[in-house]
């Protein structure tokens, strides 16, 4: 039965909606006959979930409709939440819609086709231009998701036509390479169809029983193999002193390229961990996840001096005398906290022009990661032994060698960091 909801002021508005009782089961609407109101506005009630542990007391969802008819077809048209938009705005966005109905065309897309002449892509572009996506801080990752994976797929199939089988191809695909990456599609394509399941552009929501464990089952383990071909070593040595990165970012890069150790492990660095009398550098266990053993990694000239000018730097910045830190990190994003890889690899991203950071298949861009990878193959091609290559990055022995050979191979290891840095030399320009 058709309501009058009167706009009133102090929250009345918010609580006349809300008398209005929702259903035992399903989902009804109920129409608007206020004057201001266009034809087919009203309020769709969707009754609450079970409760469960993660939401024990569910509450039902009420959210702002316009149906209407568009090429002899009826629509549902969704507006937003109830509490989220104000009635009035409800009403003046469900006259807008209702003019642009009325000249037929599709109010979500702004196309004047009929809906089912539109295809997924269609309305992909429409769903990236709604507010849900523009507010985001991730909407350009989102975006990516769709431009790259999605629309390349099955964007030019009629929306009503996925399946579960093709959302499940185009997830296990990306999980392949980038297993985490895959989950993120997974969560975007299910977000999606939700709206276009709100919007009833369809029926039947192909996406919404599938979970992250329906992609695992053939995901394929890929070592990752980039390493930066000799261009982009040239390139880096003459920009990432000169490039759009912070300095401190900059010498994060080339530590972890000429020590040839992770990219957290370098980050976290602490002025107490460096004896630069010695030239030595020792990596706490706490900062070594991977093997929970401490590591001392010989310094090659180049590394010392830039680790001194780090430190100089370091000193030189103001510190906050309402703040105590009781840590000693030489690279700080803000006082008393290093910088994180995350950063790192954003800076990467915004420097690929000026790096010259080609995209390889199927590995893509290099990463702050590929730094350290670079590094070890460097080394076996300038004829380092491979136990002693693989102890200068930081990787421990493994099986009876772990246990019988007790040698720490500090000045084999010092020399091949020695040979690394003189190799390095041959690319630098104006660093």
């Amino acid at each position: 039965m058709p309501i009058r909801l009167k706009d009133g002021n102090h929250g009345n508005t918010r609580d006349n909606v809300a008398k209005i009782p929702a259903p035992q089961s399903g989902r009804k609407f109920v129409t608007c006959s206020h004057p201001r109101s266009p034809q087919g506005f009203g309020i769709r009630i969707t009754a609450p979930p079970k409760p469960s542990k993660r939401n024990p007391e569910p509450r039902e969802k009420r959210v702002y409709m316009l149906r209407c008819n568009l090429n002899d077809q009826q629509r549902w048209y969704q507006i937003g939440e109830v509490g989220t938009w104000t009635l009035e705005s409800a009403r003046a966005k469900a006259r807008e819609m209702r003019m642009k109905v009325d000249q037929g065309i599709c109010p979500i897309t702004e196309n004047d086709n009929s809906v089912d002449e539109l295809t997924t892509k269609d309305f992909v572009a429409a769903y990236l231009q709604g507010s849900r996506i523009q507010g985001l801080a991730s909407k350009s990752d989102i975006e990516g998701y769709f431009y790259r994976d999605v629309i390349p797929s099955f964007g030019d199939l009629p929306i009503k036509n996925i399946t579960k089988q093709m959302i499940r191809d185009v997830v296990r695909k990306k999980a392949a390479l980038h297993p985490n990456a895959g989950k993120k599609l997974l969560i975007f394509i299910k977000q999606f169809f939700y709206w276009a399941e709100n919007e009833d552009l369809i029926n039947n929501n192909p996406a919404i029983s599938m979970r992250p464990k329906d992609i695992e089952a053939k995901k394929t383990k890929t070592s990752r193999k980039r390493t930066l071909n000799e261009d982009e070593l040239r390139a880096f040595m003459a920009h990432v002193g000169q490039s759009g990165a912070t300095n401190t970012t900059n010498t994060i890069l080339l530590l972890i390229l000429l020590t040839g150790q992770r990219p957290g492990e370098v980050a976290k660095m602490r002025r107490g961990d460096i004896n630069l009398e010695e030239k030595s550098w020792t990596i706490p266990a706490e900062h070594r996840r991977k093997t929970e053993t401490k590591n001392v990694v010989p310094l090659s000239d180049w590394a010392a001096e830039v680790i001194t000018r780090a430190i100089q730097e370091r000193d030189r910045l103001p510190k906050s005398p309402n703040k105590e830190t009781k840590t000693d990190y030489i690279f700080e994003s803000t006082q008393g906290n290093h910088q994180s890889v995350n950063s790192l690899s954003k800076a990467i991203r915004r420097m690929r022009r000026e790096l010259r950071n080609q995209y390889e298949h199927p590995w893509g861009h290099w990463t702050p990661h590929d730094l350290r990878r670079t590094m070890r193959t460097g080394l076996s091609m300038l004829g380092v032994a491979p136990h002693v290559a693989e102890l200068a990055i930081g990787h421990t022995k493994m099986g009876m060698e772990a246990v019988y050979d007790m040698h720490h191979f500090l000045p084999e290891i010092r020399s091949a960091q020695i040979g690394w840095a003189d190799y390095l030399l041959n690319f630098q320009q104006d660093f």
